[in-house]
């Protein structure tokens, strides 16, 4: 007996360019934070001081950069939501 697969939708076509879509730019830069501190947490159970301190800079440089994003990103979520209503 073989079941029936359905296909889903594509998606819908997404505005991912850093430079019209805060929430796009804050989210790669939180995703690259994420690595870096991972990479740090790795780099401080070898021991390797060098590298914990060039990952803890990276981290906090995107970091920064998604927190300094998070206004527009907000004024992004609000005009989006008001063409809900």
């Amino acid at each position: 007996m073989s079941a029936s697969i359905t296909p889903l939708p594509p998606p819908p076509v997404a505005d991912i360019n850093s430079a019209t879509n805060p929430r796009a730019f804050m989210g790669g830069a939180l995703a690259y934070a994420s690595l870096h501190l991972d990479h740090a947490c790795d780099h401080l159970v070898m021991g390797d001081a060098p590298a914990l301190m060039r990952s803890v800079r990276k981290f906090a440089a995107f970091a920064k950069a998604a927190l300094d994003t998070l206004p527009e990103a907000m004024r992004q979520l609000d005009d989006e939501g008001s063409h809900d209503d």
